[in-house]
């Protein structure tokens, strides 16, 4: 009988760990279903809007940049993006021929070919499209002459003077932005303090192209006239030259990256070249001079060695240097779907800062950019708050430059020849200024 039992109780503790397993297993099931049930309805509440799902979206590119935006985009409105990278060359300066069979609903464009772009009034009107929250240079660079808007941007670049605190030091008796911002406040200022530093054994700038962010837009008249305060300018620019105050390192070029962490040597003499400061967009900040170092174009991740000595301040001239902006082709079959992609790529919060924690670029929308500018003290610049700074150059970057700086490259084309020396007098410098556009040959 007892042995009876036993069998009878080692039966029922096997059929009770057999429920139990079975009911773990069942526990467990519900659960899953319970997590995708969780995930879906998570995913369903991420979703901005069901208008569009199903449907396909066009985009060509002249750059990746888009991908990242592409499949955010995908998931936030359930439809599907199509995404054409092509090469630069494809494009030529001509966007007629750039999009002319079967056009793509979005294009990219490069601030180089804004110009262009418009001209050719190909694009649709941004004007219902709310532009008061927009940094002002971006939405007055992408407005045509009639006061439309043609495109809308997602990042800003402004440009700033990244220095060296220890040369501030040696030269200055102080490393801090205000001394250094008033130390180049003009043309002038800059020629006197250039002096000092080379006195100092430094040079002021890598080479001429840093001394465009202290050209004063408003100093150019309406009329292709040459103003005292250009010639002044030029003038500057040619006597730093011809007095060795500027190092003479050709942009891209390894000795320019070799200034960058106090390693650029003399072409002739062999000795080192010190250079106080660079005049960089803010992506060049993150992409050039934080990475400048002996295996950087081994490695691409190389730390400047010169990490932490460096700090930034404004230009006497607020001013932007490139970009990309995105605009919707007047023939666009999904213009509604294209207009809610330029609103979602420029005006999310959630999404641009994802995005552009990745880039390391900043936003446009200025709501955004001022969260932005709550950031950590960053390390490369000693400490110093960039993202503050650069919120306020890019507020102080007039709307009027920008829209001269576009529509009149060809003016400030012939300026740089004269620096280049290719125009002796500013006599030649105003007859090209005046001079009637080449009539082209007609076949």
């Amino acid at each position: 009988m007892k042995l009876k039992m036993k069998r009878i109780g080692a039966l029922l503790l096997a059929i009770l760990f057999f429920l139990t397993a079975c009911g773990d297993k069942a526990k467990d099931q519900t659960k899953q279903e319970k997590n995708e049930d969780k995930q879906a309805e998570t995913q369903k509440n991420e979703m901005i809007d069901q208008q569009f799902a199903g449907q396909t979206l066009k985009i060509v590119s002249l750059t990746k940049d888009m991908e990242y935006a592409a499949k955010a985009f995908e998931a936030a409105y359930g439809c599907k993006v199509e995404l054409t990278v092509k090469d630069k060359k494809e494009w030529q300066n001509e966007p007629a021929a750039f999009a002319a069979a079967n056009p793509a609903d979005i294009y990219t464009i490069e601030a180089a070919d804004m110009e262009s772009w418009l001209k050719a009034n190909l694009l649709l009107s941004l004007n219902e499209v709310s532009a008061e929250n927009y940094a002002p240079y971006t939405i007055a660079y992408a407005t045509d002459q009639t006061s439309a808007l043609k495109a809308l941007t997602w990042s800003v670049t402004p440009v700033n003077l990244y220095y060296r605190r220890s040369v501030a030091k040696t030269v200055l008796g102080d490393d801090s932005p205000e001394m250094v911002a008033a130390a180049v406040a003009n043309i002038q200022a800059v020629l006197d303090f250039s002096t000092k530093l080379q006195a100092a054994g430094y040079k002021i700038f890598a080479n001429r192209e840093d001394m465009k962010a202290f050209y004063q837009i408003s100093d150019k008249t309406e009329k292709a006239v040459l103003s005292a305060e250009e010639q002044f300018f030029l003038t500057a620019v040619r006597q730093m030259e011809t007095d060795y105050r500027l190092a003479g390192l050709q942009t891209w070029s390894a000795n320019w990256f070799k200034g960058m962490y106090g390693k650029a040597a003399n072409a002739v003499t062999g000795k080192n070249i010190e250079i106080f400061g660079y005049v960089l967009p803010s992506w060049g900040k993150s992409y050039v001079l934080e990475k400048a170092g002996d295996n950087a174009e081994n490695t691409n991740t190389e730390q400047n060695p010169t990490w932490g000595d460096w700090a930034m301040t404004v230009c006497p001239t607020a001013t932007f240097s490139d970009g990309i902006w995105l605009g919707i082709h007047q023939d666009s079959k999904q213009a509604e779907m294209a207009k809610a992609f330029l609103i979602y790529v420029t005006q999310n919060q959630a999404f641009l800062e994802k995005w552009l924690e990745k880039t390391k670029e900043l936003p446009a929308f200025l709501p955004v950019l001022e969260n932005f500018a709550q950031e950590n003290e960053d390390s490369f610049l000693g400490g110093q708050k960039a993202n503050q700074l650069y919120l306020q150059t890019v507020k102080e970057i007039p709307a009027k430059s920008a829209q001269l700086l576009r529509e009149e490259a060809e003016y400030y084309l012939v300026l740089e020849e004269f620096l280049k020396g290719n125009v002796a007098t500013f006599e030649e410098v105003q007859a090209k200024l005046v001079a009637p556009p080449p009539v082209e040959n007609q076949p």
